[in-house]
């Protein structure tokens, strides 16, 4: 019975991958995983001073979605939120939501968040995208709101 363990342990850890052993995950996910999302809902927000303006055209720099458009997502390396024109940190996951943010600083007065929910197998079913420009125009601040909602 002794010389059947090490053979039966040693035909067990074959038929695991290796990389399911060791993989790290960012709210669930495994850097390179890929999925598609639809755009449901657009939105795009300019305010000079108090002067707000719905439906703004949407600035460089911001992906322009349209709405029903599928858009690929790819969780990269460290666990970022990549698609197109867009790359947002992973931040952290609460219950079956991943939230991702870029912060805006001095230097880059831009801010990217995104949350990526998922279903009871731990699947993408739906994900918001929101991205803010914000820069002065003279003495008068302008910033650019465009946020999209994505469902399977």
């Amino acid at each position: 019975m002794k010389t059947l363990i090490l053979p039966v342990i040693l035909a067990a850890g074959t038929l695991l991958p290796a990389t399911t052993l060791n993989a790290e995950t960012y709210g669930g996910f495994e850097p390179g995983k890929k999925f598609t999302l639809t755009v449901t809902e657009r939105t795009s927000t300019r305010t000079k001073g108090d002067e707000v303006t719905r439906d703004a055209s949407i600035p460089d720099g911001i992906p322009n979605f349209s709405k029903g458009q599928k858009v690929r997502f790819r969780i990269g390396d460290d666990g970022n939120l990549v698609g197109g024109e867009f790359n947002i940190s992973f931040r952290r996951e609460q219950g079956d939501i991943v939230f991702y943010s870029n912060n805006p600083t001095f230097r880059k007065p831009r801010g990217d968040a995104a949350t990526v929910t998922k279903n009871s197998f731990g699947r993408p079913i739906a994900a918001t995208l929101t991205f803010y420009r914000f820069r002065f125009s003279g003495f008068i601040p302008i910033t650019n709101t465009v946020n999209y909602e994505f469902e399977r």
